[in-house]
């Protein structure tokens, strides 16, 4: 798809960052992702160097050529995409597709019908309202119920303050991963004090399990590593938090030997889980988790609809780890072992059926 990427709009600066980046290098980024397998970049008199710094860009490979406004028509002779740097646009929206005899002195571009959301950051007003929507576009259909009203709110918050700083997407994974160590050293000691610091640090480690991919999301900053870093460290910090957490329970004097048990039960049904999940994820060539709930049904309904949504709120890993926290607080964790283990257990059994069932058709991922 050839697309033409204007930065002549002369009040707004094409080199103005927003949200981590500049406004030109924001729409040739957003023209690849559209799918552009060319680009024709239009800058103003007297840009060269701006042209070669965003081509430097590790993340732009889609080919890129400067061209002047009145060699346009030599070039264009197909449909095109079309985008504009004071434009921001939904990243995930089908391109603004345009006719090769368009008259750009005619075009504005907001007059063009936008799938999705398209914002003029030409002023403040505009540029905050920019940043909001991309933040919003990170809220993913697939969220679960925590995620959706609690935990976004704050992930989202947090990513705005961090998405001007030199922080990437895998740091905040990898400081993700550190909180939850944090929680598993605390919930070795069976005390309640360290066992509840170790709940609501693990929560903490849910909220910010969200800010990496809404950084790498805002800022173009996607990669299939980043992806398994993030899967990987979800899953190996619940199940180090689990063993740690059976070890801890060997300190009670009251039925310590079971609900370690349980902590570890539910340790390996965690990790029998991400392991199906894996050979899934490495059949779609994706290292997202949430690939694998993309078409997942709701239930249908009636009883039995309603009994599998409840199921499939209540084992995601954003509400089991709120109910961790609440039963940590209460100085209950250690007894809702046995519980937890269950729901585990029920997961390991889910992830595996399904892996059986893809095995099984060899040609569906």
């Amino acid at each position: 798809m050839l697309a033409v990427a204007l930065a002549t709009a002369r009040q707004v600066d094409p080199a103005r960052r927003l949200a981590g980046m500049s406004l030109l290098l924001r729409m040739l980024l957003t023209l690849q992702r559209q799918g552009a397998s060319r680009i024709l970049l239009v800058l103003p008199d007297g840009c060269a160097d701006l042209a070669a710094c965003v081509q430097s860009d590790p993340r732009l490979r889609t080919p890129l050529t400067a061209v002047a406004v009145d060699e346009l028509a030599e070039q264009l002779n197909e449909r095109f995409a079309l985008a504009r740097h004071h434009l921001v646009v939904d990243p995930a929206a089908e391109p603004v597709m345009v006719e090769p005899d368009v008259d750009f002195n005619q075009l504005s571009g907001l007059d063009v019908d936008h799938p999705s959301w398209v914002v003029d950051v030409s002023d403040q007003v505009g540029e905050r309202r920019a940043v909001r929507a991309l933040f919003e576009a990170c809220r993913k259909p697939v969220d679960g119920i925590v995620s959706r009203h609690l935990n976004r709110h704050v992930s989202l918050s947090l990513s705005r303050l961090l998405v001007n700083t030199p922080v990437t997407p895998n740091m905040m994974t990898i400081v993700t991963f550190g909180v939850s160590l944090v929680a598993c050293w605390l919930v070795l000691d069976a005390s309640y004090a360290t066992t509840a610091a170790a709940g609501v640090l693990m929560q903490l480690n849910s909220i910010l399990d969200g800010c990496d991919g809404e950084l790498a999301r805002v800022r173009h900053q996607g990669s299939k590593l980043g992806q398994w870093l993030d899967t990987v460290g979800d899953d190996l910090s619940n199940v180090l938090f689990w063993t740690a957490l059976g070890f801890g329970a060997l300190q009670l004097q009251s039925h310590g030997d079971l609900l370690a048990i349980a902590a570890w039960v539910t340790a390996a049904g965690n990790g029998v889980a991400a392991a199906a999940n894996y050979v899934l994820l490495s059949m779609k060539g994706s290292g997202d988790f949430y690939a694998l709930r993309q078409g997942e049904s709701t239930g249908g309904a009636g009883f039995v609809g309603r009994v599998v949504a409840l199921f499939n709120a209540i084992l995601r890993q954003d509400f089991f780890l709120l109910f961790v926290m609440v039963m940590a607080l209460a100085g209950l964790l250690h007894q809702a072992a046995p519980l937890l283990a269950v729901a585990a257990i029920i997961t390991a059994g889910v992830s595996t059926v399904r892996l059986v069932r893809v095995l099984a058709q060899p040609n569906k991922k």
